[in-house]
């Protein structure tokens, strides 16, 4: 069971607006070229768990699996995230976002989505087509799974990306991507790369951040080649941090 943070913040403070900061890591992606993917050899099962904190204190896990089906190109690619943060004078907050992206020849034909954020149930799948992939999204309040409060559809290109995809560096520029969340298209850009110094598992490593900005947050990426090692996000005030547990 996910230990919960307890934090003091003041009354004005914004539910909403804090859970999103808190939840910001796991909108954030790491966009390769779809083309790059059709060569992409998964192994048999590769797991990255990252410890998260939220303005320094911890919250919960990103869980990403991605596991070869077989052929060059086709592998599956699951996220599991699991966040809770308890403000004094507040109730708990959860962030809870479980994916699902099924690969064939570097190129996503099939997604789904489960995200329970703050008392808000959000639903997407996504289904290839001649035409592209048709994504579609319902939005509803927990408290009255009846009530539809939203629903939406994209079309999208076979070689989109998700914001989840942190499981292979990113290409520089700007890009069109899903919200693992919404299942809306979103843009997003990357600048390129800077070297920096990691220090990773007791020794000190060349790697490359990258700069990524979207409509959710702003933040930078560590690679060791194409393993996400740490990163930090910054939402509405609030900081976001990752770090391969």
């Amino acid at each position: 069971m996910q230990k919960q943070a307890t934090i003091a913040m003041p009354i004005h403070s914004n539910r909403r607006s804090l859970l999103l900061g808190a939840g910001a890591a796991a909108m954030l992606p790491a966009l390769a070229r779809a083309d790059d993917l059709s060569s992409h050899a998964a192994p048999d099962t590769r797991r990255q768990d990252y410890d998260v904190t939220w303005t320094g204190i911890p919250v919960g896990r990103h869980s990403v699996s991605v596991a070869g089906d077989g052929g060059p190109g086709d592998f599956t690619v699951t996220n599991e995230v699991d966040m809770m943060v308890d403000l004094l004078l507040f109730d708990v907050m959860r962030f809870e976002h479980t994916s699902i992206e099924t690969w064939r020849d570097g190129q996503m034909v099939a997604f789904s989505s489960t995200t329970l954020d703050d008392g808000d149930l959000f639903e997407v799948t996504g289904t290839a087509t001649a035409d592209g992939l048709v994504f579609s999204n319902t939005e509803r309040d927990t408290n009255n799974l009846d009530a539809l409060i939203k629903e939406t559809s994209a079309l999208a290109p076979h070689d989109i990306m998700t914001s989840n995809d942190i499981w292979v560096a990113p290409e520089p520029g700007n890009h069109a991507l899903l919200n693992a969340k919404k299942g809306e298209i979103v843009a997003v850009t990357v600048q390129p790369p800077a070297s920096t110094t990691l220090d990773y598992q007791g020794a000190s490593h060349e790697a490359l951040r990258y700069r990524v900005t979207s409509p959710v947050a702003v933040g930078d990426l560590v690679y060791l080649g194409d393993l996400f090692v740490e990163g930090s996000f910054e939402k509405r005030g609030y900081t976001v941090d990752y770090r391969l547990a």
